[in-house]
């Protein structure tokens, strides 16, 4: 797949990707969406640390793109507000996988405002 990354994709990444880690937290758990994953789930497969793993799931549920489940271990699945963010997720997980290099390039070059970042996580709206 040659070209541009479309502006849907690049506008997810801009709101809702803030680093390599986050996104391979959010397409293992898209990639599997009737799955319940706990932390160490999670670790298992991306092997950064439990901690930073927690705080990404943590972050993803804030912005709407997780379910969490109440419990002495919370358990996290992929289950967008809207299907919309399904979408764009779906085509961010394609594009990761023939363009790597160019979506990672994507996530490093945003700024790194973190009141930015906050206020972007209330964006993410369909265009008309």
């Amino acid at each position: 797949m040659e070209g541009p990354i479309p502006e849907s994709v690049a506008r997810f990444i801009t709101v809702h990707v803030r680093s390599l880690e986050q996104l391979e937290i959010l397409l293992l758990l898209a990639s599997q969406p009737g799955r319940a994953w706990s932390v160490d789930a999670v670790y298992d497969v991306i092997r950064s640390s439990r901690s930073s793993a927690a705080e990404r799931l943590g972050e993803l549920q804030l912005q709407g793109l997780l379910s969490v489940s109440a419990g002495k271990e919370p358990t996290y699945r992929f289950q967008p507000q809207a299907p919309e963010i399904a979408a764009a997720v779906e085509a961010l997980a394609q594009f990761y996988k023939e363009r790597r290099v160019k979506i990672v390039e994507l996530i490093y070059s945003q700024p790194t405002d973190p009141l930015q970042h906050f206020a972007d996580a209330f964006k993410f709206k369909k265009d008309k």
